[in-house]
């Protein structure tokens, strides 16, 4: 027994970076703009997580966490009225890249985001938290630039649906700059 676990543990030693090859990690940092009307204070600073696999030179998978900024509503809007709104998305994405030279490539994206808003009422009115999720395609696009084997920066724009059939559902627009790390 000692010997068969011994024996797997040296083989994942040796099979670990073989796999990590084509794995990277990163951040982005940006602004977050949604499209519902009625709102104030839209334009808000927004960020992500993000861990990938390249599959080959022209796929990537990606799996990303969002903090989309938010917005403030006023009365009457079809979101709710008085209140803080924040935004929120994680997505699993294909990645097509089209590689223009060695360091620079251009990308596509396209996947699955289960976006999250939630609603908090501002200071001085009454109400309780309302949160609204969806489940839905995401897309997005940009531009890659590989600074060394190991670093890479990104720009782009990513674009996801939020909000459900109790509030109305409307787009959210993520403009950013990014890095990863490779490993």
């Amino acid at each position: 027994m000692k010997k068969i676990t011994l024996l797997s543990f040296i083989l994942t030693l040796i099979a670990t970076p073989a796999i990590a090859e084509g794995m990277y990690v990163g951040v982005k940092l940006g602004q977050a703009n949604y499209d519902f009307s009625n709102v104030t204070n839209n334009d808000q600073a927004a960020f992500g997580f993000l861990a990938g696999f390249n599959v080959n030179e022209h796929a990537i998978v990606e799996v990303e966490y969002d903090n989309l900024g938010g917005f403030d509503t006023d009365p009457g809007t079809a979101v709710t009225s008085n209140g803080n709104v924040t935004g929120s998305a994680f997505s699993l994405s294909g990645i097509g890249l089209l590689p223009l030279n060695r360091q620079l490539s251009l990308f596509g994206k396209l996947g699955m985001s289960s976006t999250t808003l939630t609603n908090q009422p501002k200071p001085g009115f009454t109400g309780n938290d309302i949160v609204s999720s969806n489940l839905a395609l995401n897309f997005g696009m940009g531009i890659q630039y590989n600074i060394s084997p190991y670093v890479g920066v990104r720009a782009g724009l990513d674009s996801f649906e939020v909000g459900n059939a109790s509030v109305g559902t409307d787009k959210a627009r993520m403009l950013y700059m990014g890095a990863i790390f490779k490993m």
